[in-house]
Order: structure tokens, then C-alpha cells, then sequence
């Protein structure tokens, strides 16, 4: 089961598309469009994360669910904001339509909006950092941050070193 879930990551990850090399920090403000995507909801610290991964995707691929693009957190708050035994996040993948799926999975759409993106390329324990960089942009710039904040896997981190890991952070503005 561990090999079909790795093998779903990773054809996850590549239907994702993103081949990237980051020299310089790039913040990109986009109209992103609307998509269908498959979650299980959390609740707590996100030091559980990899064990809610693995549950997830066993529940999605045994539905015979088909993701179409990488593997996604959603966070509605933050640890700045509430105690960790408060935080709510998602883990997801993206699908081509709305499914009707049983529980502990749930269906919800990505509605349209404008995003601040970053694609940050380096260890997952960096993103703290990315955030605060975020944070500091969006200040100069005149923008709010918005939520809920959507994070997108690229790759595998079973399959590259962690200095090659890529997550593609969209950040609902406000202008």
C-alpha cells in the first residue's frame, strides 16, 4: 500500500506540470480560476501533517479518485493567530469535476480570485521564513493578505533532496 500511495504522489506531483528554477525571489499577483478539489479536514498541529498525507491519499485512491494536479494544504489561520490545538487546515488533491465522495472526504471548489504567488524552492522548514517575506511584500506593495492560504507539493520529497523541493504558495489579496 506504501508503494501505490508513493507512486500516487508522484503522478500527483508530475500531473502538476511545474518545472522550475528559482535564482532570484519572484512574487507574481494572478487571476487564478476556479477548480473542484478532494480534502479531508484537520484540525491541530500541523506536526501531524505527514500522518494526514498518508491517510488521505489511502481514502482518496481507494474511492478510485484521480487527482488532476498536486497534492494541496489549505490553512485558515495560523499559529500567530490561535493556539495550535485551534489550527484548521486541509490536505487535498485537485480533481476535473465535483465527485461525490464518502466521508471522512469532502468536495469543495477553489473559487476564483486574485493571488499573490510565490514558488519557493528549498526545505519544507523554510516557509516560515517565506512567509514573513510574504508578509513584508504585501506591506510594501499596499495589500492585504487574505485566507484561506493554499500551498501546492510539486515534487516528492521522497524523490528529491530537500533543497530541491518546490511549493507553489498562492495568498488571497486585497488591494
Amino acid at each position: 500500500m506504501k508503494k501505490i500511495a508513493s507512486l500516487a504522489i508522484l503522478l500527483a506531483l508530475l500531473a502538476g506540470g511545474w518545472m522550475f528554477s528559482q535564482s532570484q525571489e519572484t512574487f507574481r499577483i494572478l487571476e487564478k480560476d476556479p477548480f473542484y478539489y478532494v480534502y479531508v479536514e484537520c484540525r491541530g498541529s500541523y506536526e501531524t501533517m505527514s500522518q494526514k498525507i498518508s491517510e488521505f491519499i489511502n481514502l482518496f485512491f481507494e474511492q478510485a479518485l484521480r487527482p488532476d494536479g498536486s497534492l494541496l494544504t489549505v490553512y485558515y489561520n495560523s499559529p500567530e493567530e490561535v493556539t495550535e490545538d485551534q489550527l484548521i487546515w486541509r490536505v487535498g488533491f485537485p480533481v476535473d469535476q465535483e465527485y461525490e465522495v464518502k466521508a471522512p472526504l469532502k468536495t469543495d471548489l477553489y473559487r476564483k480570485k486574485k493571488v499573490l504567488e510565490y514558488l519557493h524552492q528549498g526545505p519544507y522548514d523554510q516557509l516560515s521564513d517565506v512567509y514573513q517575506r510574504i508578509q513584508q511584500y504585501l506591506k510594501e506593495n499596499g495589500l492585504k493578505y487574505g485566507l484561506p492560504t493554499y500551498e501546492f507539493y510539486l515534487n516528492d520529497p521522497v524523490q528529491v533532496k530537500p533543497g530541491e523541493l518546490l511549493t507553489r504558495i498562492e495568498i488571497p489579496i486585497r488591494e
